[in-house]
């Protein structure tokens, strides 16, 4: 599956309705990276879906703390090489 087709699995999986999207998700390397007010986290994921394709995606979030708890201000989602 390329990068484009993979990311808009994930991006259609967390809409409501419907059934499971993933019969497999793996969340690994992890690294935080604090900032005081903000944390920058990165991690890969790996799904599997029901017709057994792989693919890892590599995830960004930029959390700042706010007066309402901590929000993500910023991300983004790029593919990995192919599994």
């Amino acid at each position: 599956m390329d990068g484009r087709a993979a990311k808009a699995q994930v991006v259609a999986a967390h809409q409501p309705g419907g059934s499971a999207k993933f019969v497999r998700v793996d969340m690994d390397d992890y690294v935080y990276i604090n900032h005081g007010g903000a944390v920058v986290v990165t991690c890969r994921g790996v799904y599997e879906n029901a017709q057994g394709e792989e693919f890892s995606l590599r995830f960004m979030r930029v959390w700042a703390r706010k007066p309402q708890g901590w929000r993500i201000i910023a991300g983004s989602i790029l593919p990995t090489q192919s599994l």
